[in-house]
């Protein structure tokens, strides 16, 4: 089927320091020639974790509902994924993790995401470039491109996809937030102005309002 890119968003890391962020070198398997390929499997749901994938604080404070790591993988608590079977969404499972905080101790109850849906190709070139002006002042100014697309606009359905980085369904992003576990924002210059107040560790953006860099990989086709 068709992306449906009015309803979809980017799951996006807030890079917010008041949650904590993990890092999976204390994992045994970390350094091995196939650790890159394996965890990259289990992102797509296509590996298990056996024993449990060990992630450790590495930065940023307490633990929260989601959090991110210095690598590829997202961990969930288990009220979020009691949230994503009460409202049975589709393309995602979990892995085994063992988390620790930053004293060394066990954190129970959570778990590796991996995404299972998928959507075509980020294909770039379909994205406007814009002039946008210095981030911070007597910075330079930079070019963005606006929106995401995919190849062929191919998506299989699922509420979770992975197509540039994590992909969700309207509804997906409107749960966590009706939860309070996330916050759902209009374009990228809200969902990373300034704030006061607790908006957990993720936050959902417009596939057609995310922006990025313009400057491609010289190899990207």
């Amino acid at each position: 089927m068709k992306a449906d890119y009015e309803n979809l968003f980017k799951m996006q890391d807030p890079f917010n320091d008041r949650w904590m962020r993990l890092g999976s070198s204390e994992d045994p398997r970390w350094g091995q020639p196939d650790f890159a390929q394996w965890a990259d499997r289990l992102a797509r749901g296509e590996a298990e974790a056996d024993p449990p994938l060990r992630l450790v604080h590495k930065m940023g404070g307490k633990p929260a509902d989601v959090m991110w790591s210095t690598y590829i993988f997202v961990v969930i608590s288990e009220r979020v994924v009691e949230l994503l079977q009460a409202h049975r969404f589709t393309g995602w499972k979990t892995y085994a993790v063992e988390v620790y905080d930053r004293k060394g101790h066990l954190l129970p109850g959570y778990f590796g995401l991996g995404v299972t849906g998928r959507l075509g190709k980020w294909d770039p070139w379909r994205s406007p470039v814009v002039d946008r002006p210095p981030i911070v002042p007597g910075g330079a100014p930079y070019q963005a491109r606006i929106g995401l697309f995919f190849k062929d606009d191919f998506w299989d359905g699922s509420d979770f996809s992975l197509g540039f980085g994590i992909i969700v369904t309207r509804q997906v992003a409107e749960a966590f937030q009706k939860a309070g576990i996330g916050r759902v924002f209009g374009d990228m210059t809200s969902a990373f102005a300034p704030r006061r107040g607790r908006i957990g560790n993720v936050i959902f953006i417009p596939v057609l309002r995310y922006e990025q860099d313009a400057t491609l990989p010289a190899d990207y086709r």
